[in-house]
């Protein structure tokens, strides 16, 4: 994602008491829906707010506007629709914060405070003191902008019925990600238009549907029908249970229709590509369109590319035991990962076949995951169902599950690939120990304590990876078994309480904490060992203007001092704040360490994980050092 030029601000150190901010403001309840705001008004102790949303430019009210309200002066959520006048309110406020947003369809959702309405920027909180009413409060929300254009086939002629896609850049687990950020489909003229965008910067894709010349027709029903019936046989094959009668005949009818409603697709045939403006089939090709606030762009034309599109297909090996089910195939490029781009997906029927149709030229990686349910063996429960219809008894025993996966590289040049052969492996092991940093607590003899993995990023998730977790035995041990190779993250540690949150996993001499755990092939990890700890490291403070008065402008950022936590994905040492009116900022559950801290306007949400970004943010940044357990307060004085 390109990085844009902010205004990086100096910061000045000091020690300074907060500063309560006075503003000119108004808020709550629900305007023009009866509700009566004199009596929550004069609720002792109770705050509100009373405002009015305008269109940005114009300065006119806009009406119809949904307007949220969070934070930790509102019970959950609050939601107020704006009048003629574009006035809202909200009522019965405790004391805390309030985040206001605002929405309605054709503008672009805002937050209060917030320094562009480009996507992705944050508002600021709205503090409320105790009985604190704020009037007055000017909240403007931008019409969305535009971008529309005509799609050509590769004779020149319109591309009717075509679907357009519009997406953006984000920073999402602390990687560039394509959102989707709008959609549109052709009309009869080969024209689409796509509405209500954000300013920024854009790919605009068209994703043609391929005419076949003979095409896969399964039913809804047929499909809803089969997966029962496959369900059904993972039941017979795990529990020992015995199909009834109507089952039978149910299975033999499905059997039947998908042999007269599957007609085959062509192994080669000619089609269209996904294609991105101005005219190419790789995201590192397209061009971004560049959408100000409220602007329309038109003339973003296009033509599809027509190319040779190929069948792929194979078989998954599976255990002869016959107790895997929901066999899933992916289809990679190696040619181009695009993080927000989906792959084909291919479900291996009951002998392994899997088929992909229409794959165009390149170089893929397939990846077979097959879920296993396997019997505890261990005397667990055993649960007894009677069936409605036939009265018979459902016996069920308890199992776990377990996943298998395969891979295999796959190369397409325009010829159908039908030798592609993946067997099965188990999947991999992680065990360790859990230890606390203290006195470990007592926990109840029933409570189960439990380590989870996450799939860490979206190359990961592509690989059909999935969270795993296990159970922690009372000696501290645990073992998490069937893994697909792939990075994870150790998300958390449920079931412990009492303040306790992660403060290492070391393996092989680095903390996965900090910098992912990779699960590859070559063989398990054995030597993860978890440390919790209730000693959590924490920086507060207010940012202040050169006169001494709280602002509530900026975005605060803390980031490590040493480079090494700035690679890879979210880090845990990286963070964003923004301060609520009364300038107060605060980062909690932070590891020890030396930190920089820095303030910064109109910064996109997740661009403080961008590396080069944070090269920037150094040159104008104040160290802060950290102890284990220790509590910071460092204000921020800022100048433009």
């Amino acid at each position: 994602m390109p990085v844009r030029a902010f205004v990086l601000l100096a910061l000045g150190l000091s020690a300074a008491a907060s500063t309560t901010v006075t503003a000119r403001q108004t808020v709550s309840s629900q305007v023009g829906q009866g509700r009566d705001l004199t009596t929550a008004a004069e609720a002792p102790r109770t705050g509100s707010i009373l405002g009015v949303v305008t269109e940005s430019g114009t300065g006119q009210p806009v009406g119809d506007v949904r307007v949220r309200a969070t934070g930790s002066a509102v019970r959950g959520s609050q939601t107020a629709i704006t009048d003629e006048d574009g006035r809202f309110a909200f009522a019965g406020l405790a004391e805390g914060t309030v985040t206001l947003s605002a929405s309605k369809a054709g503008y672009v959702g805002v937050s209060y405070g917030q320094s562009s309405p480009r996507a992705g920027r944050t508002g600021t909180p709205i503090a409320i003191a105790a009985g604190q009413s704020i009037r007055d409060l000017k909240f403007e929300i931008p019409k969305g902008g535009v971008i529309t254009g005509l799609v050509f086939d590769e004779k020149n002629r319109p591309s009717v019925g075509t679907p357009v896609r519009v997406m953006r850049w984000t920073m999402s687990t602390g990687e560039p990600t394509l959102a989707s950020a709008g959609s549109a489909t052709t009309d009869d003229r080969g024209m689409y238009r796509v509405y209500g965008l954000p300013p920024g910067e854009y790919l605009v894709s068209a994703m043609p549907r391929t005419q076949m010349p003979a095409q896969t027709v399964e039913s809804a029903a047929l499909l809803e029908m089969a997966q029962r019936l496959e369900q059904m046989q993972v039941q017979i094959q795990v529990q020992g249970s015995v199909i009834t009668p109507e089952a039978a005949m149910e299975r033999e009818m499905v059997e039947s229709m998908a042999a007269t409603n599957r007609v085959e697709v062509p192994p080669v045939f000619e089609g269209y590509a996904p294609v991105y403006y101005p005219g190419t089939t790789s995201v590192g090709g397209a061009a971004l369109v560049p959408v100000g606030v409220s602007e329309e762009h038109a003339g973003v034309d296009f033509a599809l590319v027509r190319t040779t599109l190929a069948r792929v297909e194979g078989q998954v090996l599976v255990p002869s035991d016959g107790t895997v089910s929901s066999v899933q195939v992916r289809l990679t490029s190696l040619d181009e990962t695009v993080p927000g781009v989906s792959n084909p997906t291919a479900r291996a029927g009951r002998d392994g076949r899997f088929t992909f149709n229409g794959v165009a030229p390149g170089r893929y990686r397939a990846t077979a995951v097959a879920t296993v349910r396997i019997p505890t063996g261990d005397g667990g429960p055993v649960v007894a169902r009677e069936t409605r219809a036939t009265g018979s008894v459902v016996v069920r025993t308890a199992t776990t599950t377990e996943r298998l996966w395969a891979t295999a590289d796959v190369v397409v040049a325009g010829a159908p690939v039908s030798n592609v052969t993946m067997s099965l492996r188990p999947g991999l092991t992680v065990t360790g120990r859990l230890d606390y940093d203290g006195v470990a607590p007592v926990l109840p003899a029933n409570r189960r304590v439990r380590v989870s993995l996450t799939p860490d990023g979206a190359e990961a998730r592509a690989t059909g990876a999935a969270s795993v977790n296990a159970n922690v035995e009372p000696d501290g041990r645990f073992t998490l078994t069937g893994i697909v190779p792939a990075r994870y993250r150790i998300q958390n540690i449920s079931g412990v309480g009492g303040g306790w949150t992660l403060q290492s996993a070391m393996t092989g001499g680095r903390d996965a904490l900090d910098f992912g755990l990779d699960v590859t092939p070559d063989g398990a990890i054995a030597d993860l060992a978890i440390t919790l700890t209730q000693k959590t490291s924490s920086v507060n403070g207010a940012i202040q203007t050169v006169m001494g008065a709280p602002t509530a402008d900026y975005t605060v950022i803390i980031f490590p001092a040493d480079r090494r936590y700035w690679a890879g994905s979210a880090s845990r040492r990286i963070r964003s704040a923004r301060p609520s009116t009364d300038g107060q900022f605060a980062f909690s559950s932070l590891p020890a360490g030396e930190y920089r801290l820095a303030a910064v306007l109109d910064v996109e949400y997740g661009q403080w994980y961008d590396p080069s970004f944070l090269e920037q943010l150094s040159q104008a940044s104040v160290t802060v050092s950290l102890a284990e357990g220790q509590t910071r307060t460092q204000d921020i004085r800022v100048a433009r």
